[in-house]
Parts: C-alpha cells; structure tokens; sequence
C-alpha cells in the first residue's frame, strides 16, 4: 500500500491539491481584482443615476455600499460632480469633506475643529488631504457658496506644505478676489498672492489674466489698456475668454466702444460657450442701437446663463439683468404681456439669488421691480400692485425721482395723504426731481390736509415759474407745441387753486378784505387763461365748458349751501408729463 500510494496516488493528490490552491487563488484574486471592481464600479454609477433623478439620499446610501464593496478615491471627485450638478451644493461639499477627512462624522467633525483654530499642519500630519480635493473644495466653498474664510482655511492646507504652489497660491489669489467684492480691501491681498507667483514663474500668459482681472475690478484703466495693447498686439497668446469678456464689459463702462466688438469676437472665436461674452455683446449692442444684433446676443446669453453649473454670484446677476433686459425690449414693443412674464421670471431668479445669500439689493436687480411696476401703473391702471412693485424696487436698491413720484401719486389717488407727502419729499430731495408736476402734486396734498399756508405756498412758486415760462414763449402755439399747452393749462389751473385756497384762509381769518379780494383776482385770472386759450382753433368761439374757476367765483359772490369751493385734483402721473 506504501508502495502503491507513493507511486500512484500521492502524485495525483498532490497535483489536485496544486490545482485546488491555484483555484483558490485564482477565485480569490477574480473576487478581490474583477468581481469586487466591478461591481463595485456598479454600485457608483447606480448611485450616480439616483442622484440624477432627485433621489440623493439613496445615492449616497449607494455610495456608502459602493465604498464597501470597493474603495475609490475618484468617486468621490464623482458625487461631488454629481451633486454640483443638480445644484446640491452642501451634498457636494459633504462628499469633498468624506475625501479630505473620513467618513467617520466624528472624525470629520475633529478635522473641521482643527481647520477652523487653524491648526493646518496637524491636519497635513495626519490626514495627508489630496491636493486635487483641496482645490476643488475650495473653489466649491469660494466661486459657490461665497465662504471665502472656509475656502482660505482650506487652501492653507497645500500652502502649510509648499509656500509657494503655484496652484494653491493661485487658487489663493482667485478667492480674494471674490472675497473683494463685499471686501475691497481684499484686492490688495489678490495681488500680492498674484505678484508672489510672478517673482517665482515669471509673468505667464496665466497670470497677466489674473492682473487683468484685478486691474478691471479696481478701476485702474491705465493698466487695463496696457494688457489691452499687449494681448491685441500678439495674436499667438490664446486668451481667456471670459477675462477677455470681463475686459470688454469694463470698456463699455467707461464708453470706450471702439475696440469692445473685435475683443468679443476674439473671445467668441476662443470659445463661443461662455455667457459673458455675449451678456456683453447685447450690453454693446444695445449702445450702438443695433437691435437686432442686441435680441440675438440677449437670447444667447440668457440660454448658456441658465445651464452654467455652478450657478455663482456673478453669473446669477448677469442672468437677473439679462432677462430683465430682454423684457425691456418687449415692453419697448409694447409687447405688453410677455414683458410681464419676463419681468416676472427676472424677479423669480433674483429672489431665488436672495434666498441662497448670493445675491444682495442692487439697482441692477431692483429694475424688474419697477418695468413691472410700470406695466400695471401705465397699462393696466391696477394701481395697488403698481404700489407693491415699486415698494419692491426701492427695497431692493432701485431709487430714482419718478419712482417716488409715482409711489406719490399713488398714495394721493388712495387718500394716504401723509404718506404721499413724504414721497414727494423725497422727490424734492433730488434736483432732477423739481419740476412743475412736484410743485403742483404737493400743493394739491397740502390742501387735502387743510395746510392752506403750505398749498399757498407751493402754488405761488408754481405759478411763478409758468409765468416766466410764458414769458420767454415768443409766439405761443398751444395746438401745435405740449410744452405750450402744459404751460397755459398750468396757468388755468394754478390760478384756480391759488384763488381756492386763499378763498379758504380768508374764512379762516374773518374780516381780512385782502385775502378775499385776491382769490377774486387768481379766479378770475384762470376764467381769463380759459377763455383765451381753449378757444375752437378755426373758429376761434369760446369753448362750451364751463370753467371751474368761473363756478368757483360765483359760489364766493353767490354762495348756495349746496356748492363748496373745487380745486382741480388731478395729478400728473410723471414728473415729466407736460400735458395731464
């Protein structure tokens, strides 16, 4: 049996047993090198697809399946992608968080505490973070979310290591710069980040792009026209496209149109996917009165402002303004109703800007409010939302004479008189906003409150003014010219008030002749005005109307106890409108 088991069976056995062990290992190598990746690789993108149909908290419970099966530092470089995507910024950052410091919440809560006290180097020691994820965190924290602290802290993590990485510093100098925007003294430090790299690399195509940019937002237009020259100058340099952009919108704020169509141009050549350059080829267009050119850059514009990912700051109020631009140009074809929606969409996206704290009041923003305001102020006379919109506007930064005015008028109409006399203080606040219909909206909303001393006031001033603008008409053509008409109206209708008013201090003062006798005057002055000038033109017969002051005269010399003293009520709806 020794000799049997020996010579035959023990070579058998032991071939079987070579066999089963490399079975084994072949079996446990296809297991752990291209079952458990592979499915591994399944498990990711399955949760990859959930998060793209809105399920992100069982694409994340995938991921943590995944991670069993197979650990993969790229997938989370993936999620984060993923999320960034779908605009789940917080998932996003969560993912680059799991990267640099564990999955562990308490490890990454001990992480983040060691961040924030700003210990980096014990964090380097122990963690040893990619570089990759420090970046892209970073930027996330930064161009997204607008945690600037958050996105320095981070980088110091790759310059706790190397001072002088030319990335991290770069990714440095790119977070002041943001950060300078609700920081001006920020600038100073972009460019000492930028300016260290310099002394190191040299002056790289990269980073004369930075200064650029720098030099654009701190209004330094000797130097911006310089890189200008330098970039227009060498057509071998291949530009950045949305530094260039930035370059032109730069120019056209400073009305140097002359070179701003060939720098687009040059920047759509580069690459024609970047909103800003076409958000500036409308604002150039719209300069030039090129109005088709302008729609087209318009419509552009707001289709690659609405996919960029992420959605930042910037790019956000670019595409508030554009659409609120496009609904400027169907107002001005009075293209009324779908002026409407798109003012509403451009408010819409604002506030949406608002609620995630990356927008802030603007005057920019603060348009859509008041064209909005106007359509239903001038077309649809619903004076209530008309109100609401224009309190809107002036909450979210847009303030100008006619807005108060408007709000004004409003409150007069609704008998808020107090209210609408504040307003037109605020109009009278600024010089643009002193004009006839000012004078004459206030003296009206004195006399509703019985301030008579006040409403004499405003009038006389009122009719001091017309009366010289009467003076310096030559040939007065009240058919032909408003600014004729608004005048003699004015002096019919101020006389007339005037008269009123005065009629009412003399009842307030008893036994004063004077007050008396010169309301007679200014109603007798407006019947005059009447009766001279709203003559029929080729007739020259007085016209059929009774004039009010002509009633108003008779209820002082004749008075019934049915008839009260009128004044002429109406407001001008602008502070520009000649005739009303």
């Amino acid at each position: 049996f020794a000799y049997q088991f020996r010579e035959n069976i023990l070579p058998i056995l032991r071939l079987v047993v070579v066999a089963l062990v490399a079975l084994g290992i072949l079996v446990l190598a296809g297991y752990h090198l291209v079952f458990r990746p592979l499915h591994g690789r399944s498990l990711y993108r399955e949760g990859i697809a959930l998060i793209g149909e809105d399920q992100y908290t069982l694409g994340n419970q995938t991921f943590e399946r995944a991670r069993e099966v197979w650990p993969s530092t790229r997938w989370f470089y993936s999620y984060a992608v993923a999320f960034m995507s779908e605009r789940q910024y917080t998932l996003a950052g969560e993912k680059y968080e799991q990267l640099l410091f564990g999955m562990s919440e308490e490890e990454r809560d001990y992480f983040n505490d060691l961040l924030n006290e700003g210990k980096y180097s014990a964090i380097v020691t122990a963690r040893r973070p990619e570089k990759q994820g420090v970046l892209d965190y970073a930027h996330l924290e930064s161009a997204v979310l607008g945690n600037y602290v958050q996105a320095d802290r981070l980088l110091q993590l790759i310059l706790v290591q190397d001072v002088a990485d030319y990335k991290g510093r770069l990714a440095l100098g790119d977070n002041f710069m943001r950060w300078a925007e609700t920081e001006p003294a920020r600038y100073e430090e972009a460019r000492i980040a930028y300016a260290r790299l310099m002394e190191r690399y040299g002056q790289t195509d990269e980073l004369l792009f930075r200064m650029l940019r720098y030099f654009v937002r701190t209004d330094n237009l000797r130097e911006v026209l310089a890189l200008k020259e330098l970039f227009e100058q060498d057509e071998r340099i291949v530009i950045e496209p949305d530094k260039y952009a930035e370059m032109a919108g730069y120019l056209i704020d400073n009305n140097l149109l002359e070179d701003v169509e060939d720098i687009l141009f040059r920047a759509v050549d580069t690459d024609s996917s970047i909103p800003e350059i076409h958000y500036n080829l409308a604002r150039y267009y719209r300069l030039i009165n090129a109005q088709g050119e302008e729609e087209l850059a318009l419509a552009t514009a707001r289709g690659l402002l609405e996919k960029a990912n992420p959605l930042t700051r910037e790019i956000r109020g670019m595409l508030v303004d554009t659409i609120t631009r496009i609904g400027e140009n169907y107002y001005e074809a009075e293209r009324f109703l779908e002026a409407q929606d798109t003012f509403g969409e451009a408010i819409e996206e604002y506030e949406e800007g608002l609620r995630r704290r990356v927008l802030g009041p603007d005057p920019m923003y603060g348009r859509a409010y008041a064209h909005l305001a106007d359509i239903f102020y001038y077309i649809g006379r619903q004076y209530d939302d008309a109100l609401r919109y224009l309190n809107a506007a002036e909450e979210n930064g847009y303030d100008e004479p006619n807005l108060d005015y408007k709000q004004g008028f409003i409150l007069y109409r609704n008998g808020q008189l107090d209210s609408a006399l504040g307003e037109f203080r605020e109009v009278a606040a600024d010089p643009s906003g002193s004009t006839n219909a000012l004078l004459w909206a206030t003296g009206n909303t004195y006399f509703r409150r019985s301030n008579y001393f006040a409403a004499e006031a405003y009038y006389r001033e009122l009719l001091e003014r017309v009366e010289l603008q009467r003076d310096n008409i030559r040939t007065l053509l009240v058919d032909e010219d408003p600014l004729h008409q608004s005048v003699v109206e004015y002096l019919i209708r101020v006389n007339n008030n005037l008269g009123v008013t005065l009629n009412r201090l003399s009842d307030e003062d008893i036994g004063n002749p004077d007050l008396f006798a010169t309301a007679l005057i200014y109603l007798t002055q407006s019947i005059e005005y009447s009766e001279n000038y709203r003559r029929d033109p080729d007739t020259l017969s007085r016209s059929g109307a009774v004039n009010l002051a002509y009633l108003n005269q008779r209820g002082i010399l004749y008075p019934t106890p049915e008839y009260s003293l009128q004044i002429y009520n109406g407001l001008p709806e602008d502070l520009d409108d000649l005739v009303f």
